[in-house]
């Protein structure tokens, strides 16, 4: 019975169409949102220091509050996903995503302020799994690749806007004010969600049976997870190497650059958008080698190496903008080499399971942020105390060396697996 349905509903969307395409685009352009929102604090960090009185520490938990938030919504939105379809998800989770923007452009008190990054948090971990579900649903399977890789472009274009551009914008205008926009924008989403995004003819009633089973069958499986070495071992790898961006990119990077390389506003901005644009381009580049030579873990060991070395470049070295710009690319570069770790895992993992271990390494991703974003600012409020703000960002920053540092180290114990050996 569920074979013949699904056999029915893979037939009636092998051809790409315009709606497909829309729902996708829509779907791809809220994950986009979502992650200019969730990376913007690096931006804002100067502004909140100077007018609303912020110090280290709740700027630091105002950043991880989003990240914290996302990783409790991952398992049930993967879930919830699956099991009411894209455009109910969609109209839900860019409501709750509008409600807190405009929570955040109305107040100036850190609680409500805090509280409004958790509410989105929540809402924008929906954005990734709609985008990818919408693919799955809508588009020929021969694309899926494909529109993976723009949805992934979409993510970190976002992550570009929340640097230079929203600093820029922030020159003249208040927080409140581009994030009443933002709101708007969001208010927006949610009205095209509602009005526009159609049910996919797969999400009937006939369905609600098989899905409680499917979802028992995903937490049998995500309780398999956690036994699985190798899998424990890239979401560790995840959680390491994207945590110097996090760190760096989305929270300190700007106020660090121009406090202690003395460099524009600008400039810093500039620096920190080259980073996600790295990444960006970087990504299929990394997917490119590994297929060429059928081999992951080459990449995944030699990229932390170099990151190290560029990283400490990067922040112990007096060094001009055109060479922090260099070095801020090849960051993003070296740290967009995690792609990698969602086809080390395929190995093992049985083909049936697969969405779950993906989803499980996934959870590291945010994980890193509600983790060591928090550290960071304990640390550099910890250290500015004795040191003063400049020599207090040095100390606090070994950080993210030490995160290149055991990157290698977990990479070390990979097993890449090429055949049909399955060890879960």
């Amino acid at each position: 019975m569920h074979s013949n349905h699904s056999d029915t509903v893979n037939n009636t969307v092998k051809k790409l169409t315009a709606l497909g395409l829309f729902i996708w685009s829509i779907c791809a352009l809220f994950y986009g949102f979502e992650y200019f929102v969730r990376s913007s604090t690096n931006a804002l960090a100067l502004s909140l220091r100077n007018d609303y009185g912020f110090d280290s520490s709740t700027i630091a938990i105002l950043g991880s509050a989003f990240y914290l938030s996302y990783v409790i919504s991952q398992i049930p939105a993967g879930l919830l996903v699956d099991r009411f379809g894209v455009k109910r998800i969609m109209v839900c989770s860019t409501f709750l995503f509008t409600v807190a923007m405009f929570m955040f452009s109305l107040s100036h008190n850190p609680i409500v302020m805090i509280l409004a990054r958790v509410i989105a948090g929540f809402a924008g971990g929906f954005g990734i799994l709609c985008a990818l579900k919408s693919l799955s649903l809508w588009l020929p399977d021969r694309l899926f690749s494909m529109f993976v890789g723009f949805t992934q472009f979409s993510c970190y274009a976002g992550g570009a806007l929340s640097a230079l551009p929203l600093v820029l914008f922030l020159d003249h205008y208040t927080i409140s004010q581009v994030f009443f926009v933002v709101a708007i924008i969001s208010l927006v989403l949610f009205l095209v969600s509602a009005l526009f995004i159609r049910k996919h003819p797969s999400m009937d009633r006939k369905r609600h049976l098989i899905h409680q089973e499917t979802v028992w069958q995903q937490i049998l499986a995500l309780g398999k997870m956690v036994k699985n070495r190798q899998l424990l071992l890239n979401g560790l790898y995840f959680f390491t190497i994207y945590g110097t961006t996090v760190v760096f990119a989305d929270l300190w990077g700007i106020s660090y650059l121009s406090s202690v390389h003395h460099i524009t506003e600008a400039q810093a901005a500039f620096a920190c958008s080259l980073i996600f644009i790295s990444v960006a381009i970087s990504s299929p580049i990394w997917g490119t080698l590994a297929t060429v030579i059928n081999k992951d873990k080459v990449f995944l060991i030699w990229a932390p190496i170099i990151g190290f070395v560029v990283v400490l470049l990067l922040i112990y070295v007096d060094l001009n903008v055109y060479l922090i710009y260099l070095l801020c690319f090849l960051f993003g570069a070296m740290q967009s080499a995690h792609v990698l770790n969602f086809s080390m895992i395929k190995g093992h993992v049985h083909d049936k399971q697969l969405g779950v271990g993906i989803a499980f390494i996934n959870l590291f991703l945010p994980l890193s942020g509600a983790v060591l974003q928090p550290l960071s600012g304990f640390l550099l409020q910890l250290f500015k105390g004795a040191h003063g703000l400049h020599q207090a960002y040095q100390y606090m920053m070994i950080l993210i060396p030490v995160l290149m540092l055991l990157s290698f180290i977990i990479a070390l114990f990979f097993k890449e697996v090429r055949t049909k050996d399955i060890t879960l």
